[in-house]
Parts: C-alpha cells; sequence; structure tokens
C-alpha cells in the first residue's frame, strides 16, 4: 500500500489537469487511460467497479492521505483495491494482478 502514493499522485494530477480544460470531473477516464499505460500501477475507476468494491466492508479507518494534490476519492479507493489484493492473497495465496482484479470486481 506504501507503493500507491506516486500512482495516486499521477492520477490526481492528470484529473486536475483534464478538468480545468473539460470543465468535469474525468476521475474514471484518468484511471483507465493511466491503466492502459501503465496496467499495473493504477486501479480502474468506475462505477461498477467502486459497486463491487463496497460489497467487501474494507475499513480504511487508519488510512491518512497527507498530499493534498491527489483526488481523495480515486486514492480510496486504490488503497481498498490494494488491501482487497492483499486479503485474496493471505488467504488463498493466489496474487492477483491490477487487472485481473478489475475483472474480479465486474463479475461481482
Amino acid at each position: 500500500m506504501d507503493n500507491l502514493s506516486k500512482p495516486v499522485e499521477i492520477h490526481g494530477f492528470l484529473t486536475e489537469k483534464i478538468g480545468t480544460i473539460t470543465g468535469q470531473n474525468n476521475r474514471s477516464f484518468s484511471s483507465k487511460y493511466l491503466h492502459f499505460h501503465f496496467p499495473d500501477l493504477f486501479y480502474i475507476y468506475d462505477s461498477r467497479a467502486v459497486s463491487a468494491l463496497s460489497k467487501f466492508k474494507i475499513s480504511l479507518k487508519d488510512l491518512i492521505i497527507k498530499n493534498e494534490n491527489v483526488d481523495k476519492e480515486y486514492a480510496q479507493f486504490s488503497y481498498k483495491c490494494s488491501h482487497l489484493q492483499k486479503m485474496i492473497f493471505e488467504n488463498t495465496a493466489i496474487l492477483l494482478s491490477i487487472r485481473e482484479l478489475d475483472n474480479l470486481l465486474l463479475r461481482v
């Protein structure tokens, strides 16, 4: 989970820049664009993934986001995804890639 700070920061930067141009929140687009170019670093954020992830009841009570330049919603989503990957690995010894986790969330 410590390795998420830079991808979350990059996602926030891109989302802000695209939002400045379009006047819209582009959280989902930014995550898909970054995942396409760096599939091992960025989780895909969309309504289906958010809905599926909410069913796992992952608590972020200890999560402190220090960087103000990030999209906090995407940051929380990424940390929850990372935590879910860790839980799956601890219970099954299967280490899912980010893409595999995305496919799993689409099926939930």
